[in-house]
C-alpha cells in the first residue's frame, strides 16, 4: 500500500509540476510576444529614413538596449544609409542564431541565450527586433527550482504521513483480527464482543456490525439450548412411561397376565407420541421450506386424554412400590 501510494503521489506531483512549468513558460512567452509586438509597432510608426530619425527615436525610446536589439534595414532606392544597429546588436548578429523547432520566432544564440525574433516592414524599411529572454528564463528557472523543492519535500514528508495514516487504519483492523481469532477458538463465541475503536469511522462501523452479529449468534445459541432442553424433557416423559410399563410386565406379567394388554397399550401409545414428537422436530428443522398447515383442535378431548395419561403414569409409578394395590386398582 505504501509503495502504491508513493508511486501515485510522485506521478501526480511530477505531472502537476510539469503543468505548472509549461503554463508559466507559455505565459512568459506570451508576455515577450506582446512586448515585441508593441516595440515593432512603435518602430513602424517612427519611419526611420535617416540619421535624424534614428537619433530622435534613440532619444525618445524607452527601450532597454541591454535586452532588446534593433536592426533597421532601409531598402529604399534613395536611402543614404542602408542600415542602423542599436547598441550591442552587431554582437548578436556576429553569430547566426539557431531556430528552435516547433516554437515560432524563438532562437538560440550561443553565448547569449534564447532570443525572440520579430520583423516588420513599412514603406520599404524593414525593422528587425531581437529580444533577449534571459529575465523570463530566470523566472522560469525559479519556478522549476521551487517545483523541484516541493517534489523533494513531498517525497520526504509523504512516507511518514502515509505510514501514520496506514497505522491509524491498520492498527484497529489488527486488533479486530486478533480478537476474532480468540473468539473463533472460544467455547462461547457469541458471548464475546469485538473492541470498537473510535476512529476511523469505517472500522468503527465494521466492529459494531460484527458485535451485532455476535449478539445474534449468542441469542440463537441460547434459544438452541432451551430448545434442546425442552425436547429432552418432552422425550423423557414417554420414555419413563415405557420403561415403567416394561418393568411392570417383566415383574408381574406371568402372575397377572391381565396387566399385559393395558401396559402394551400404554407403551404403544407413548411410542406413537414419541414418533409424533420426532416428526414434529424434523418438520421444525425444515420449517423454512415447509408451508404451515392449520387444523381444528378439540381442546376438551385433548385435556381429557392428557389427564388419563397422567393418571396412568401415576398408577404405574405406584406399582413399583405396591404391586398388590396396583393390581386391585387395575382390576377395578
Amino acid at each position: 500500500m505504501l509503495r502504491s501510494l508513493m508511486r501515485l503521489i510522485i506521478v501526480v506531483t511530477l505531472a502537476l509540476g510539469l503543468l505548472i512549468i509549461v503554463a508559466v513558460g507559455h505565459q512568459l512567452l506570451q508576455g515577450v510576444r506582446s512586448t515585441t509586438s508593441h516595440i515593432t509597432a512603435s518602430l513602424k510608426k517612427t519611419n526611420i529614413d535617416g540619421d535624424d530619425d534614428w537619433e530622435d527615436w534613440r532619444k525618445n525610446s524607452t527601450l532597454d538596449t541591454s535586452a532588446s536589439f534593433v536592426y533597421v534595414h532601409n531598402k529604399r532606392a534613395d536611402a543614404k544609409v542602408k542600415q542602423y544597429l542599436s547598441p550591442n546588436a552587431d554582437d548578436v548578429l556576429e553569430v547566426k542564431p539557431i531556430k528552435i523547432p516547433f516554437l515560432t520566432h524563438l532562437y538560440y544564440r550561443p553565448g547569449i541565450g534564447f532570443l525572440y525574433h520579430r520583423m516588420v516592414h513599412a514603406r520599404g524599411i524593414y525593422y528587425t527586433l531581437w529580444q533577449n529572454m534571459k529575465p523570463q528564463l530566470a523566472v522560469l528557472e525559479r519556478v522549476i527550482q521551487v517545483t523541484a523543492m516541493i517534489l523533494v519535500l513531498t517525497l520526504i514528508i509523504t512516507p511518514f504521513y502515509i505510514r501514520r495514516m496506514i497505522k491509524r487504519l491498520t492498527d484497529p483492523l489488527t486488533a479486530l483480527s486478533q480478537t476474532t481469532q480468540v473468539i473463533a477458538t472460544a467455547k462461547e463465541p457469541g458471548a464475546m464482543q469485538l473492541p470498537v475503536p473510535a476512529t476511523p469511522s469505517e472500522v468503527t462501523e465494521l466492529a459494531g456490525n460484527f458485535n451485532e452479529l455476535l449478539s445474534m449468534l449468542n441469542e440463537r445459541q441460547e434459544q438452541q439450548k432451551l430448545f434442546v432442553m425442552n425436547a429432552a424433557h418432552e422425550l423423557r416423559t414417554p420414555i419413563a412411561t415405557i420403561r415403567s410399563h416394561a418393568q411392570l410386565i417383566e415383574r408381574h406379567g406371568e402372575s397377572h397376565p391381565e396387566i399385559i394388554a393395558k401396559s402394551v397399550h400404554y407403551i404403544t401409545e407413548e411410542s406413537r407420541q414419541m414418533q409424533q414428537l420426532i416428526d414434529e422436530l424434523l418438520q421444525l428443522s425444515r420449517a423454512d421450506r415447509l408451508a404451515l398447515e392449520l387444523h381444528h383442535l378439540n381442546l376438551s378431548d385433548t385435556v381429557q386424554t392428557i389427564m388419563q395419561k397422567n393418571h396412568a403414569n401415576i398408577l404405574t409409578e405406584s406399582c413399583h412400590f405396591d404391586s398388590t394395590k396396583c393390581l386391585r386398582q387395575r382390576q377395578r
